[in-house]
């Protein structure tokens, strides 16, 4: 999860995308779904969002 989180944020950082392209992917639906859905992952929703603020915000991953 953290590799495909890392290579999306390379993705969006690095490369020429535009913010218009970005809204109209698809991508933020996809992501908002990814972190909140309780169901259909094996990853705890928790999980999941302590990876995205780990890749995206570059904090260190916490378990509490």
């Amino acid at each position: 999860m953290v590799d495909a989180l890392s290579e999306l944020r390379k993705i969006v950082v690095e490369s020429d995308i535009s913010s218009f392209e970005v809204n109209h992917s698809g991508l933020i639906g996809a992501l908002l779904g990814f972190l909140t859905d309780e169901s259909g992952y094996t990853s705890s929703r928790d999980s999941r969002l302590r990876s995205f603020i780990h890749v995206f915000a570059e904090c260190p991953v916490c378990n509490f």
